[in-house]
């Protein structure tokens, strides 16, 4: 399901712009349907509301049913002045059209239309428009939309995103996604775009939004290094390492990763100086997983209840904890409790994550209404975190400690907490804090005086075999002004980790990063730099590594190259499978692992073994429109898919399942037709009439099943003329895929 909530959310976050609110524009004055309305509080409009009116209809048609018109009109000092403009029905849920029209250059900038599919429209498989013919769409509206501006846009590289989202069971048409970004003097500014949705049936364009900025000062393109130059930089300093990371949705699916990544993903580098910027550097925090869920408070046990084994086994784990009193005393003697604080609450509960049993304590101040939440590990009596909140917490004041004031306090801190994980950290780092963050060397006063950090925060991750294990570390924050540590945090968990035996070069994952031309050229703000004298920061030109085209991680014992889920990135050309090279079913196969519906576990994919009913209930529920988070194995996936199964239909309560077995064509027809809802339809018996070929297979199939294998074949799935046509029949993992396939088409 994250696929398409974020892809909703970036159509909704067009429309939110089209309001203006979000952006903060200033006050909307409606016009009232009056042609050249002054607009009150703005700088005026070189172009009558008539006149945009007249400018969004030459690109969107208003139904005539779309009776209310809102227009309005927004203005800011570096955006201008736009006409914001909406047509709805009386009913809103009929849909509605938004648009934007600058005010100055007659333009439409944007635009947004909401049709919702009439009752009764039959769903929506795989899109009929090609990418290729989908881009070809939106090029063509960009042309007539933008004539001024679409000699310096270029296409996007397409990352995993780029195939459309769709369900079995949905009759929304699927759309497909482009972002053209801002070309200047051949180099790309990503900052200025146009970003343009596709029905990807009918090629109707959806939506559209587009910003541009015209003031921005870009430097010469002369005087670069050499993209070899570059290269080497990056190799260099953006320091490509093995690294550990947890996958999976909470402690079932726990499992560790070994990847190789770059620790400095986000390094750029300078393209005229050869400088080296590391823009999150100062990042305060490591990816910590501190969720915590799932757990309750702490049962008394009852001997009047009879507890269930799971009830029981339970009961035997809280009698291995220490308890709140023994919990309470490890707190008070490692934490300072301020004065006048009392404790308010307590409770035992597990964190989702890492399945750890933590006591969790609270006290208070009711004057001051300051706080203080400390955390102790219930199985071995470890602090593993605290927070003091006060009134005074603004850091207001002249800082009493400098760095290595604020180290010494650290240090101190960490051996009486955390002695034993001392050696497994690798050498902490220092985040200076102070008004806009993080402090830079640069920032001044108003009066010029140079600034003072007035907190310290101190991060190390864990190390395990000299590998970091992202997620797992401790950060510790001193507060420069009240000279105390205000907050600690450690994240430890027991975990196996994978061993580094048999893995590809460091080398061959810098290469890998760097294929297809992923390091590349381009214009970039100086956001990084944030200081309060400059208002807008300068532009300069970069070398950065392309996400679209460069992966997120790398497979350090085959050499793939996964997205951030761990999954074969697939907007590139890589072959996911390497034994499905001129296979009849390699077509169908890679475009179900790119729509994320067969999950890539191992390099093979055995096309021509037996595929499981585990399996194909895995693919079936994926392509109904489920997609759940990545888990560490297809055993914890079906597991997962099997309860969604049953929610959907797919399956029946008391109904038996044997995921381990071979699916027969029985099978696949009856559960491809209840994931397409045609479950009631497929269950009248008398009304179907099979063909019957000789041998007769078809008079096996038992009365209750006959609609659903007549429903089968009509969707092509299965081929009842085929003489030795068996119901019991086995399929393969080819066949599975490409019946699968055929329904979705």
């Amino acid at each position: 399901m994250r696929i398409r909530t974020r892809r909703w959310l970036s159509i909704w976050l067009v429309v939110g712009l089209l309001s203006g609110s979000m952006l903060g524009w200033g006050s909307v004055a409606y016009g009232g349907g009056v042609a050249g309305a002054e607009v009150a509080g703005s700088k005026g409009a070189k172009i009558t509301l008539e006149q945009a009116i007249a400018v969004a209809k030459q690109f969107v048609q208003i139904p005539e049913d779309y009776k209310n018109f809102q227009p309005g009109y927004s203005e800011a000092e570096r955006a201008g002045g736009f006409w914001e403009l909406q047509w709805n029905g009386d009913d809103r849920e009929l849909g509605s059209v938004s648009a934007r029209v600058n005010a100055e250059t007659g333009e439409l900038w944007s635009m947004n239309q909401w049709k919702p599919e009439p009752l009764g429209t039959a769903r929506h498989g795989l899109p009929k428009l090609s990418r290729a013919e989908a881009q070809l769409k939106a090029q063509d509206f960009l042309k007539k939309v933008l004539p001024g501006y679409i000699n310096s846009l270029r296409i996007q590289t397409e990352g995993n995103d780029s195939f459309p989202y769709f369900s079995l069971r949905e009759n929304v048409s699927p759309a497909h996604y482009f972002n053209f970004v801002r070309v200047v003097n051949g180099i790309p500014f990503p900052e200025n775009s146009a970003s343009v949705e596709v029905d990807g049936n009918t090629g109707e364009i959806r939506s559209f939004y587009f910003n541009w900025d015209n003031r921005s000062e870009f430097p010469k393109a002369d005087g670069l290094i050499s993209s070899a130059q570059a290269t080497d930089l990056w190799k260099k300093n953006a320091l490509v390492q093995l690294a550990y990371y947890r996958s999976g949705d909470d402690e079932k699916d726990s499992q560790t990763r070994l990847v190789y990544e770059p620790k400095f993903r986000d390094l750029i580098i300078d393209a005229k100086s050869g400088e080296i910027i590391k823009p999150n550097e100062y990042a305060d925090y490591y990816g910590f997983e501190v969720g915590m869920g799932g757990g309750g408070e702490m049962m008394k046990r009852s001997a009047a209840v009879s507890l269930t084994p799971a009830e029981q086994a339970a009961m035997t784990e809280l009698e291995k904890l220490i308890s709140k009193e023994k919990a309470l005393e490890i707190a008070a003697s490692l934490i300072e409790i301020p004065e006048g604080y009392k404790l308010e609450s307590s409770s035992l509960q597990q964190e989702y994550f890492s399945g750890q049993k933590i006591w969790s304590f609270n006290w208070r101040n009711k004057e001051d209404e300051g706080s203080l939440y400390v955390s102790v590990e219930a199985r071995q009596g470890q602090i593993i975190g605290f927070n003091l909140y006060g009134p005074d917490r603004e850091n207001v004041g002249e800082p009493c400690l400098d760095e290595k004031q604020a180290w010494e306090m650290a240090s101190k801190f960490l051996d009486k907490v955390a002695g034993r994980y001392l050696r497994e950290l690798e050498e902490p780092r220092m985040i200076p804090g102070q008004g806009p963050f993080p402090l830079l060397k640069s920032s001044v006063s108003d009066s010029g005086k140079k600034l003072k950090p007035t907190s310290y925060s101190f991060v190390a991750e864990r190390l395990v075999n000299g590998i970091p294990f992202r997620g797992n570390g401790i950060q510790i924050y001193v507060d420069a002004v009240r000279g105390k540590i205000t907050s600690y945090r450690l994240n430890w968990w027991e975990m196996e980790f994978p061993e580094a035996k048999g893995v590809i070069s460091r080398e061959q994952a810098e290469e890998t990063f760097l294929e297809n031309g992923a390091l590349t050229l381009r214009y970039q703000r100086e956001y990084y730099k944030r200081s309060p004298e400059l208002e807008t920061p300068p532009i300069r030109l970069v070398y950065s590594l392309d996400t679209g085209k460069a992966p997120s991680f790398i497979d350090p014992f085959t050499g793939l190259e996964l997205d951030s889920d761990f999954q074969p990135k697939t907007g590139i050309n890589q072959t996911v499978f390497s034994d499905l090279q001129g296979h009849p079913a390699a077509e169908a196969v890679n475009m179900l692992v790119k729509a994320k519906i067969i999950p890539v576990f191992e390099t093979n994919f055995r096309p021509d073994a037996s595929l499981s009913q585990r399996d194909f209930l895995i693919w079936l529920v994926r392509a109904a429109g489920w997609r759940s988070g990545f888990v560490s194995n297809p055993d914890r996936e079906f597991e997962k898919d099997y309860k969604q199964a049953l929610r959907l239909g797919i399956l029946k309560s008391g109904e038996q399942y044997l995921p381990q077995e071979d699916l027969s064509k029985l099978t696949l027809a009856r559960l491809s037709v209840r994931a397409l809802g045609w479950d009631e339809v497929a269950g009248l018996t008398g009304i179907w009439l099979l063909p019957v070929p000789p041998g007769g297979a078809v008079k096996q199939i038992p009365a209750s099943d006959q609609g659903y294998v007549a429903l089968a074949a009509g969707l092509e799935i299965l081929n009842l003329s085929d003489k030795n046509f068996d119901p019991g029949a086995k399929l393969t993992r080819a066949e599975g895929a490409l019946a699968l396939y055929n329904l979705l088409k």
